[in-house]
């Protein structure tokens, strides 16, 4: 992983995200309004996955991502297809969008960012995720349906400390 980039240290709430094996799929639930991000995002750990990230593929399907850990920028080049751009701060805030990416382009550096997701073009908009949002990501169950969103629970974080 790339901890000698990030200061600080790591929140209770990432250890399980930053801990886990290359290609492991999370649910990501954007707790602020009640809506789910991405249903499938796998986390892109090892050198090769993060370097290649979505490149080369045809498409990426509504709903599904890739999630970057310990990073404040991408590009899209070898990409087919424009993606949704959300970075998100230590405290899972997502601290910017970038709505529809477009296939060669570099994003800005977010200072400030710990992780980054890519999404379909379309589905931050759609899940209403704007910069102050709190996200949670759960690990994907096999009996996950597309109804996930509909019956959301979330914990209530204005008591916690900041």
């Amino acid at each position: 992983m790339r901890r000698k980039y990030f200061k600080g240290p790591i929140p209770n709430g990432v250890s399980m995200l930053i801990s886990s094996p290359d290609r492991t799929l999370f649910t990501i639930i954007n707790c602020t309004k009640g809506t789910v991000l991405a249903q499938r995002a796998e986390v892109a750990s090892a050198f090769l996955t993060r370097l290649l990230g979505l490149a080369f593929k045809k498409s990426l399907d509504p709903g599904s991502g890739m999630l970057f850990p310990f990073c404040s920028n991408v590009h899209t080049f070898g990409m087919r297809f424009s993606i949704d751009v959300i970075f998100i701060d230590s405290s899972l805030r997502v601290v910017r969008v970038i709505e529809s990416l477009s296939p060669r382009r570099f994003s800005p550096l977010v200072r400030g960012s710990f992780c980054v997701v890519e999404v379909a073009e379309g589905d931050a908009f759609e899940s209403q995720t704007k910069g102050g949002d709190e996200l949670i990501f759960a690990p994907v169950c096999e009996t996950a349906t597309n109804e996930l969103g509909s019956n959301l629970v979330c914990p209530d974080f204005s008591e916690r400390k900041r």
